[in-house]
């Protein structure tokens, strides 16, 4: 990519951000990472940004589907299970009494199975 085409990309990003009832997003995006992958969904974006932060969400997991594919291939069924049993395992750990930010490994087992060929 060009560097003309960085720079208008980025504007049009902006642009964006800017509109009404994207105030949500853009704050979400002071996070690195998240700007990080706001960034390199807006570089393949098929559309504008979405209402939502579920939708947002959605399309960063999305991207880094797409982006580890040769690293991680994850079949469609395969991956469906997977993404419903990180959605469990996320909802355990925000709601439990252990810290937010680190699951044991029994934990992580419980919900993706032990570490082989067939676990998630």
């Amino acid at each position: 990519m060009a560097a003309g085409e960085d720079v208008q990309l980025a504007e049009s990003l902006w642009s964006e951000l800017q509109e009404s009832g994207k105030e949500r997003i853009k704050d979400l995006c002071r996070n690195p990472l998240r700007l990080t992958l706001l960034c390199a969904t807006w570089t393949g974006k098929k559309g504008n940004l979405p209402d939502t932060t579920a939708k947002l969400y959605e399309k960063f997991v999305d991207y880094i589907y797409k982006w580890k594919k040769k690293e991680f291939p994850v079949k469609s069924e395969k991956r469906k299970q997977l993404n419903a049993a990180l959605g469990e395992l996320a909802k355990v750990s925000l709601d439990g009494e252990r810290s937010r930010f680190r699951l044991s490994h029994r934990l992580v087992c419980e919900y993706l199975g032990e570490p082989d060929e067939d676990s998630l």
